[in-house]
């Protein structure tokens, strides 16, 4: 049996835009055998093999956004900071000396996106790994899914969050880049073995091999975009450029990790 005292604590954090991948990493990681929460949000219609998603952490973003009046897909980035403070951050703590015991866990939530600075201060040996993918991609998901009325009236929404989002996430990973590992969706589902190989060395988290195969279906993941989708390029197409040269810099980002 593997001696465990040998391998340095760790808490891997998995965060990046919605519809990005996030949950199908996930997966992947927890097959993987690293622990990614016991109560996961069950399938459902918007994602029907599953979310892989800690509940007490979703409750607990979902609750801080309220108070701050603050809802998911944020209109303005003026929202950020986050305040968690008093009662919040006590229960933060208490989700987290829940898993002190854990040698290797995490979590998966994509709100974790909006909280980065606060996780990074309490989270001891915290490792973030943050999942991008094509803003028109993410917006095409978000409108198939079909879960968010907002959503569904006004797609520019989701290029808004998504440039919201992904702004922490390079705005972030430029802080601490020795804990921060930015990867792009597509090229994982291409090589899955290289991405565990990659988040062992970096982040010295031990991961075993596993079937992506098993997680993964082709379905969930569409390479063309419906006309919808597309005509927001036309329609708004100062927020996609925008969108589009924050992904040129998180796509360097990503490279380098190649390399």
């Amino acid at each position: 049996m593997e001696n465990t005292t040998d391998i340095p604590k760790r808490v891997l954090i998995l965060a990046g835009m919605h519809r990005s991948g996030t949950s199908l990493v996930s997966h992947y990681l927890e097959k993987c055998g690293l622990n990614m929460g016991e109560k996961l949000v069950p399938a459902d219609v918007g994602n029907v093999l599953g979310y892989f998603e800690d509940q007490d952490f979703l409750n607990f973003h979902k609750a801080a956004l309220i108070k701050n009046g603050i809802g998911t897909f944020l209109p303005e980035k003026s929202s950020l900071p986050i305040r968690v403070e008093g009662i919040e951050r006590e229960r933060a703590m208490e989700i987290l000396r829940a898993r002190k015991h854990l040698n290797q866990w995490g979590w998966k939530e994509p709100r974790t996106t909006l909280f980065l600075d606060f996780w990074f201060e309490i989270v001891e040996n915290a490792r973030f790994l943050f999942l991008i993918r094509h803003p028109l991609g993410v917006a095409d998901s978000l409108l198939r899914r079909g879960t968010d009325a907002n959503i569904l009236r006004k797609p520019i929404l989701g290029l808004k969050a998504w440039r919201i989002y992904n702004e922490e996430v390079l705005r972030f990973t430029r802080l601490h880049p020795d804990v921060s590992l930015v990867y792009e969706i597509d090229d994982l589902i291409r090589q899955p073995e290289k991405f565990r190989l990659i988040i062992e060395k970096k982040f010295q988290i031990k991961l075993n091999a596993a079937q992506f195969e098993e997680v993964f279906s082709k379905n969930n993941f569409n390479l063309h975009y419906s006309p919808k989708v597309w005509r927001l390029q036309v329609l708004r197409i100062i927020e996609f450029l925008q969108c589009m040269r924050l992904y040129e810099k998180l796509q360097a980002l990503h490279e380098y990790s190649l390399q």
